[in-house]
């Protein structure tokens, strides 16, 4: 076995050395004051929202980096500070009080590596590209649907209990950038000539958005979700039926992205 100091040298000349610092900045004049105080009693949401979650799990995300320092294809500590960068924004998001304007929303990840700000631009999979897409909102849905319909964003096929999913367009973008507000609509065919059928699915979707919507969900593909809810009243009827006699619903919908920009 090699002393510790020779395999110390030859993990330096492996990887090299420098300074790297990933952090997260919460740019609400009242973030501060919002963290510091214990004595504030919140209804959704905890003081130290960002320093009590990053000290819990503390040692997991230390983990994670050492884990990212030499790998099979060289060395990705780059990319696992981003990861740690993006963890303490989910912390933020996840935990600042939610009665305080757009606190939860406002915290920036950053990296910096050998004194060089990593631009945000490369956080997240889509290298800064709005790529959130129907495919997202189709496999949220398959995974809280109950009526068994299933889920379709590129087409309507002509027999079945259909859930298509298509998107619209939306607000925007909003704070400065860091999210995108869209909006989308679902349309829902039961069984032939079933009236009921057609409502019962797309009641079901609609109860589904309505009660999970508010929890944000990160896609394997490193897509993150805020929230998402109904965009005015409950599920509508189609009044003509397709060719086969399918009857119709239908309900329009928001989604609050991250941008990755």
């Amino acid at each position: 076995m090699r002393p510790f100091q020779q395999g110390i040298d030859s993990l330096m000349r492996s990887v090299g050395t420098g300074h790297i610092v990933a952090g997260c900045t919460v740019n609400q004049p009242y973030a501060q004051n919002q963290h510091q105080t214990d004595h504030f009693r919140h209804t959704n949401g905890r003081s130290h929202y960002l320093g009590g979650p990053l000290f819990e799990h503390a040692f997991e995300l230390v983990e994670s980096v050492a884990r990212g320092v030499i790998t099979p294809f060289g060395s990705t500590i780059d990319r696992r500070m981003i990861d740690v960068a993006e963890s303490m924004a989910r912390f933020v998001m996840e935990n600042a009080p939610k009665d305080t304007g757009q606190l939860s929303l406002s915290g920036n990840p950053w990296v910096k590596s050998h004194g060089v700000h990593l631009r945000s631009s490369s956080f997240g999979s889509s290298g800064g590209r709005l790529m959130f897409l129907s495919l997202h909102i189709k496999e949220w849905l398959e995974g809280r649907i109950q009526s068994g319909a299933q889920v379709y964003n590129d087409m309507i096929p002509p027999t079945g209990r259909v859930i298509y999913v298509a998107m619209q367009s939306g607000a925007g973008i909003a704070l400065e950038g860091v999210q995108d507000n869209l909006t989308f609509s679902i349309e829902c065919r039961g069984a032939d000539r079933n009236f009921d059928d057609a409502e019962l699915i797309a009641r079901d979707v609609d109860l589904a958005i309505l009660s999970y919507g508010y929890s944000p969900w990160a896609f394997p593909d490193g897509e993150y979700l805020y929230f998402m809810g109904r965009v005015g009243g409950p599920p509508a009827e189609l009044r003509v039926a397709d060719s086969l006699g399918r009857f119709a619903f239908t309900c329009n919908y928001y989604a609050c992205v991250a941008t990755n920009l």
